[in-house]
């Protein structure tokens, strides 16, 4: 059984002031104690962490065993793989917390990441799934559980070419974010988002690329940074001007006024060269994601189909999203980026309540 202890303390200054503990006997049997509390009622919150363990009988919940898991992660694992895991857990393996994992199966498993999949993709439950029988694999090494029922769990199939955008209000709590966080790489992924231009097209931006004129603010695309190299056109051989609106336009003032002097790439890394795609991706993309809460596979790549999605949920026309895109031919435009979304089914719902609420005026 595990109790609350009050303490009385003394600060630098002679004030005292009270902290408290949880006192507990872990897995093994050993006396242990948590670590202060400012309050008892933010300790009873967590009383249940430390309950209920019986060394004997080994009878641990699958939220105790995560406990135990992040315990030892965040002392070995990257910030990014530790906000990755910490939102898997608060968004799906949360519904897992209160089931004893003697009691549980390897098909009521099978049965819940199949649910992921369904409700979210497959991309999301393969890392479900592979976040709790790493948390599993941990539990058997430290003999907290007699075996890892897990493992006969197969990852769900996926699709090759999959895109998974994001929704509009995905996309604006990450764009606020970034802006917070990585505020020297915010001009480069919200031109991204905004104009779904390719990322090695974004890497090989000069500031000449980008035109200010009244009414006609657009970038010039016309080449690619690719396998660190500098081609002198884009992947589909096209030429276009993308066109911006008017915040973008002024982030891109901001951002190019702020640059260091004598720099003509518009997005540069660190010491002034080409954007890393890798180190983006690796250092700041997928830590963005796992800090707002996003656990579904969004690549850079995907702010494409998630442009595309937005200029064709809100009227703006295949021709406009196939020319901003720099695709060939339209219907790549709609059979591989373009799917019927959230944003798109709400602006359907609506125009649909307009057409048939008719009915009732007749």
């Amino acid at each position: 059984m595990a109790g609350i202890t009050e303490l009385k303390l003394v600060n630098s200054k002679g004030k005292p002031y009270k902290r408290y503990r949880i006192t507990y006997y872990d897995i093994f049997g050993k006396k242990c104690t948590s670590p202060y509390y400012k309050t008892r009622a933010s300790a009873a919150q967590d009383l249940f962490k430390y309950e209920n363990v019986d060394p004997k009988t080994l009878n641990i919940t699958i939220e105790q065993m995560c406990y135990y898991y992040m315990e030892n992660a965040r002392t070995k694992h990257s910030y990014t793989t530790i906000k990755d895991t910490e939102a898997y857990m608060k968004n799906h393996l949360c519904q897992l917390f209160n089931i004893k994992y003697e009691k549980m199966s390897s098909i009521d498993l099978e049965r819940f990441i199949n649910g992921i999949a369904e409700t979210h993709t497959p991309n999301v439950a393969n890392q479900a799934l592979k976040k709790i029988k790493a948390v599993a694999n941990y539990c058997l090494k430290h003999g907290l559980i007699k075996e890892n029922k897990f493992k006969v769990v197969g990852n769900i199939p996926v699709e090759s070419g999959e895109h998974y955008p994001l929704e509009l209000d995905e996309m604006i709590c990450v764009l606020n974010t970034c802006q917070t966080l990585y505020p020297k790489h915010f001009a480069m992924i919200y031109t991204g988002i905004a104009t779904g231009t390719r990322l090695g097209e974004l890497s090989a931006l000069t500031i000449d690329d980008v035109h200010f004129e009244d009414d006609n603010n657009f970038i010039h695309i016309c080449k690619q940074y690719t396998k660190g190299k500098l081609l002198p056109h884009t992947k589909t051989k096209d030429i276009r001007d993308v066109v911006i609106f008017d915040d973008l336009a002024e982030v891109l003032r901001k951002h190019i006024e702020n640059l260091p002097k004598g720099s003509k790439l518009l997005f540069p890394n660190e010491v002034g060269n080409y954007q890393n795609p890798s180190n983006l991706r690796n250092r700041k993309w997928k830590p963005l994601l796992a800090y707002v809460g996003i656990t579904k596979r969004v690549r850079i790549h995907d702010l494409r189909a998630t442009y595309i999605n937005l200029t064709l949920s809100n009227g703006l026309g295949i021709k406009f999203a196939q020319k901003q895109a720099g695709h060939k031919k339209s219907q790549t435009t709609l059979d591989v980026y373009a799917s019927c979304n959230n944003d798109m089914n709400k602006k359907a719902r609506g125009v649909l309540n307009e057409i048939f609420s008719q009915r009732n005026h007749m």
